[in-house]
């Protein structure tokens, strides 16, 4: 519930001549990784290309806290970033003095990883404010935030999906300073998964005294698995770091982790991006977790071939390489009952337009 309130107010690059496209050179990568798992590199392999990786994965500002000699081959993206980051904290301190009279608003994604794994919030690079809000509480954060100064998108920026009358998970707003908030309902565009959303509230924690919570780091691990499937796996490095910091927690209940996983009906997609994360860093995972995940052998073995790239994605560049993101992420979406997920997809795709909020 809501009163009101008395306040005021990544990026792609020219392969080198000569040389493979970033993309699809795994040296800088697997490098990058290395070096954001504390470990020491070569003076040779702290290059243009790793800094250029950094860049791309959104890691930039914490590779430079790494390694500041990186910073002479992307000094004004550096500088962007930092901007990007003032305005960004600068516009969530607005929007929480909106929402100051709201509980129960819970961060999502980076928003909340942001705050709940490192020292600094602006080590952790993000573009947007993404937050949760179940059940009639959603219209009244809307018309608050509507009604201090953000705006919807534009009807032409809209995925096909917003425009269907039961699609709209999320609704984006931009704010005055160009900052967007993307305020969602649930968690996922499909709605056959058993996501408690009411249990992500009750766990979650308040940050600072203020409107916004966090959520519980089990609850937050499997939505940056779910987030990374409904990609198709585009995420940036900076994700896949996120769940490395998170399941990396001697503390992280690996129990409810898979419980909850399959609770909710998201355990391929759990699963999968384990075996992602396992890849990328080189780390040992319960073995009872993964087992009590596992899909099915054609699913498992699928999902195996098609995520074992190691650059700057799982899935390897190519020509075909968005038909093969799409099968990766029916297969980790699908599961062990791929048609829900089919006859889900097309009840959306069916489903009348929408009217606005």
């Amino acid at each position: 519930m809501c009163v009101a309130s008395t306040s005021g107010d990544p990026i792609r690059s020219s392969p080198w001549e000569g040389r493979k496209p970033l993309s699809q050179d795994l040296a800088p990568w697997k490098n990058l990784r290395r070096l954001l798992q504390g470990e020491d590199l070569a003076e040779s392999d702290l290059d243009e290309r790793l800094a250029q990786a950094a860049l791309k994965g959104g890691v930039l500002r914490m590779a430079l806290n790494l390694a500041p000699v990186l910073e002479r081959w992307v000094v004004k993206e550096a500088e962007k970033r930092i901007f990007q980051d003032l305005l960004l904290e600068r516009s969530q301190a607005a929007v929480e003095a909106v929402l100051s009279g709201c509980s129960g608003v819970v961060l999502l994604k980076g928003s909340a990883s942001a705050h709940t794994l490192y020292a600094q919030s602006s080590e952790r690079e993000r573009r947007d404010l993404d937050l949760l809000v179940v059940g009639d509480a959603f219209g009244e954060v809307l018309a608050l935030l509507r009604e201090g100064g953000w705006r919807d998108l534009a009807p032409e920026k809209l995925p096909w999906w917003a425009k269907r009358a039961e699609g709209r998970y999320e609704v984006t707003l931009v704010g005055p300073e160009g900052v967007e908030v993307d305020l969602h309902r649930r968690l996922s565009l499909y709605r056959h998964f058993s996501i408690d959303l009411k249990g992500i509230v009750q766990r979650s924690q308040i940050l600072d005294e203020g409107p916004f919570h966090l959520p519980e780091p089990v609850d937050l691990a499997l939505h940056t698995a779910l987030h990374a499937a409904s990609t198709g796996y585009r995420v940036p490095l900076k994700s896949w770091l996120d769940l490395k910091l998170l399941t990396g927690d001697p503390t992280f209940d690996w129990e409810s982790f898979a419980g909850r996983a399959l609770a909710w009906q998201i355990d391929t997609a759990a699963w999968a991006a384990l075996g992602v994360m396992k890849r990328f860093f080189a780390l040992s995972l319960p073995k009872a977790t993964l087992e009590r995940l596992r899909p099915p052998k054609p699913v498992e073995t699928s999902l195996n071939k098609l995520l074992s790239h190691q650059g700057e994605t799982p899935i390897a560049p190519g020509r075909f390489d968005d038909a093969w993101r799409q099968v990766a992420k029916s297969l980790a979406l699908g599961g062990k009952r791929p048609w829900e997920l089919a006859v889900e997809h097309a009840r959306l795709r069916a489903a009348g337009k929408d009217r606005r909020e």
